[in-house]
């Protein structure tokens, strides 16, 4: 079972993982994380903070996000078909 962790949680790991300079194996082994986990949330999180949009902007952003990841999953899924 994976664990849920929360967006403040995963905005502090990227910006620990930036800010220290490690890879992201040791970044991971020092936050008790997985990899797989941060390498995701930095893509999801990379410059997020200083891209000047507002707080509804960045929210809508990920929505937007989440909603195109979700569309190209069910593509797939269709293209199989």
């Amino acid at each position: 079972m994976s664990k849920k962790y929360t967006e403040e949680f995963k905005r502090e790991c990227v910006s620990y993982l930036e800010t220290h300079e490690v890879s992201i194996q040791k970044a991971a082994d020092s936050l008790g994380v997985s990899d797989s986990a941060l390498r995701e949330w930095r893509k999801k999180y990379r410059n997020f903070e200083d891209s000047g949009l507002s707080k509804t902007e960045k929210e809508e952003l990920l929505l937007l996000r989440k909603e195109v990841k979700k569309l190209k999953a069910e593509k797939d899924i269709l293209k199989k078909a």
